[in-house]
């Protein structure tokens, strides 16, 4: 067991417990873990106190104290600590951390980082220095406070380079490149099928240092409702018309891309000028019929985009040519499509005469389709060109929502689904003597045929796949052929597509594209084998076997604590993922004065792994690994340690490669009247240091 080994105590109720010095001993063995006196809180209110900081060595800024500051209870329902870190180098960094709740109402945390960092010798060329900041906020409504409106918010934003030069921030956030953020209202009315939602929100990339800003945006929505049910029958058979669906979709959005250098006070009318507007209108009806053993399911959809600016070209004397120039006004476009598709099921059974295995029943779903859509060509047609040649340009280009799409569509889409799944013998189940298993859940192949295009009508063939190789693993596949044959042409480094065959000319059907394979496997483990360990024994206090009935009677002491490796276990978990992409690519040369064409296959894998495994229901390792196959090196891996020590928690995270090779050790009192007395290490192993020193 662990405890403290204290000479002198004193215990002044509901106010605070003071000690002399003491130590702390394991399962009655001494260590040198030793305080001269202890201070530690002794009331029901939560209280103001200091936030004892951690200390170690990084390499990068030297030593430091982290993380310590004062704590505060802000009322019952929300407390905040305001806390600091500085390093011997010259870097120092201060933080806010604020938690509020409402129960049944609503909850949240803020989080405020800013960072002052210095790396080097201010002497030496290498010198870098940066401030940084950063923002997390998370708000959560209970449901049940206003079941028809919600208001959430989830923010991460602040500079760039933050993650990358703070030495606090984690393995996972110093691997994210993206930190999106959002903040959202929702409504909805009651006996009726609109709602309505409000978000704003932003995107950023910390190392091309792009910012995507929305603000705001409006969606309104109709639920696919039926005008015409009960309107001219009143048999309660419906009618064909009855069936027909509509819904509505609107979306006015307001959005703002720049660059971090850009997103200062001086440049607000720059940025003015680069925001964005839009609004969207989306209408759909839509409907199912069966005919017999065929589904019929036609489709009409209709789409406007509203603009309050639109590009046009203006003539520039200087240049001698034409330029592009914003219109500012009212604009419109819209377009719309037609689409139906047929459907039915075609069953095949093969029976067997076996003992286990009794039949293989084959499902094959074929689907035909026909769309539809005119030409809706806006572009604007003159001598814009080079040099005053003829040219066009789209007045909604790099709009928000762009224009209408151009060129005419008439196209005939099919594909076919198979499952085969067979019946065998169960082997457990004896009231069910069969059992159905699935061989192949599923594989389908696709494609169309546009009969509006006046060459390359068929478009790429795809099939795809899954299915299961064991209980714990499945397999997903993925490719794509191309009908058409490939031809060199002088002047150009790729060959051309070009409306001949592949069969007509080099006598296979298709010539294979890309494709990938995904092998993935979860709850691999010791849970795999509990089926296959015997049953123990309980012995009385004789040393007898108990009887049948007396095996209920016989109950644990739950008043004994179990002794610390009591108990001998080592359950286990594994999960990994396996991925192999393959791409096609086609090169022209000279091949003894004619051009000719070289295939190469590109071949990416890819390795993901993690798991954990526990000794003695105490010890925890998780652990998280993966392999480059490019790089050929193991990449980034974590090792997170858990040890429960009684009252004690020992936690160790340990990262042995790369640029955040790095450990994190903590010992500290599970019980929250205790939780500032606690032992903390944190070093970073960058340039090959030892983990011992």
């Amino acid at each position: 067991k662990t405890r403290f080994k204290i000479g002198k105590l004193k215990v002044i109720k509901d106010d605070k417990i003071v000690s002399g010095p003491g130590y702390l001993a394991f399962y009655g063995v001494p260590t040198p873990l030793v305080f001269p006196f202890g201070f530690f809180p002794n009331a029901d209110k939560r209280q103001a106190g200091i936030v004892i900081p951690s200390y170690g060595n990084g390499q990068r800024q030297g030593y430091f104290l982290n993380d310590g500051g004062f704590y505060m209870p802000l009322g019952d329902h929300a407390d905040t600590k305001i806390l600091g870190s500085i390093y011997s180098r010259g870097s120092w960094g201060l933080q806010n951390m604020s938690r509020y709740t409402r129960k049944y109402k609503y909850d949240g945390n803020l989080n405020l980082q800013y960072n002052a960092v210095k790396i080097g010798d201010p002497e030496l060329q290498n010198f870098e220095e940066a401030r940084n900041f950063f923002i997390t906020w998370t708000h959560r409504q209970d449901m049940k406070a206003r079941p028809n409106s919600n208001f959430s918010a989830d923010i991460n934003a602040g500079s760039s380079s933050n993650f990358r030069n703070n030495l606090n921030s984690s393995q996972n956030d110093f691997l994210t490149n993206t930190f999106r953020s959002n903040i959202r209202y929702q409504k909805s009315f009651y006996d009726s099928p609109w709602t309505l939602a409000l978000n704003a929100g932003h995107d950023q990339n910390s190392q091309t240092q792009n910012y995507n800003f929305t603000l705001p945006e409006l969606a309104v929505n109709r639920a696919r409702t039926f005008p015409l049910d009960g309107l001219f029958n009143d048999n309660p058979k419906q009618a064909f018309y009855e069936k027909i669906g509509v819904q509505y979709s609107g979306n006015f959005r307001n959005t703002l891309r720049a660059t971090e250098s850009q997103l200062r006070m001086d440049n607000l009318d720059s940025l003015r000028n680069q925001i964005q507007n839009g609004f969207r209108h989306s209408a759909s009806a839509s409907t199912s019929l069966k005919v017999k053993a065929f589904s019929i399911n036609p489709a009409f959809n209709y789409s406007e985009r509203w603009h309050f600016e639109t590009f046009g070209r203006t003539f520039d004397e200087d240049l001698q040519g034409y330029v592009r120039d914003t219109i500012q006004g009212f604009d419109r476009n819209g377009d719309w499509n037609f689409s139906t598709n047929v459907t039915t099921k075609v069953y095949g059974m093969f029976s067997f005469r076996g003992k286990k295995l009794q039949a293989i029943r084959h499902t094959m779903t074929p689907t035909v389709g026909y769309s539809y859509r005119p030409n809706f060509d806006r572009n604007v047609y003159g001598f814009f060109g080079p040099e005053g040649n003829l040219g066009s340009y789209s007045p909604y280009e790099n709009t928000m929502f762009g224009g209408p799409p151009s060129g005419r569509s008439g196209a005939i889409n099919f594909s076919l689904i198979n499952n085969l799944e067979a019946k065998i013998r169960s082997k457990r189940d004896t009231a069910n003597k069969f059992v159905k298993v699935p061989l192949i859940e599923n594989i389908q192949m696709n494609g169309s045929y546009n009969l509006a295009a006046d060459s390359l009508r068929f478009s790429n063939f795809t099939m795809s796949g899954r299915t299961k190789v064991t209980k714990y693993a499945n397999i997903n596949f993925r490719a794509a052929f191309e009908p058409y044959a490939y031809e060199a042409r002088e002047g150009q480094d790729r060959p051309v597509l070009v409306d001949v065959y592949n069969f007509d000319r080099n006598g296979k059907l298709a010539s294979f594209e890309n494709g990938n394979i995904a092998l993935n496997a979860a709850g691999l483990g010791s849970s795999m084998f509990k089926g296959q360990k015997g049953v123990s024994t309980t012995t009385t206090d004789q040393g007898m076997i108990p009887e049948e009935g007396e095996m209920a009677e016989i109950k644990p002491d739950l008043s004994v604590k179990k002794p610390f490796f009591s108990d001998f276990s080592v359950p286990w978990s594994l999960n990994f993922g396996y991925t192999v992409d393959i791409r096609r690519s086609r090169e022209t040369i000279m091949l003894d004065e004619r051009f000719g064409i070289v295939d190469s296959i590109a071949i990416i894998q890819s390795l993901m792994m993690n798991g954990n495994i526990e000794f003695f229901g105490r010890i925890r390792v998780n652990f998280n690994t993966g392999y480059d196959f490019v790089n050929k090196e193991i990449s980034t891996t974590t090792l997170v340690i858990s040890v429960d020590l009684n009252c004690w928690e020992l936690n160790m995270r340990y990262v042995p490669f790369g640029f955040m090779k790095s450990y994190n050790l903590s010992l500290y009192i599970k019980s929250s009247l205790l939780q500032d007395l606690k032992f903390e290490r944190n070093r970073n192993l960058g340039d090959g240091r030892s983990i011992f020193l």
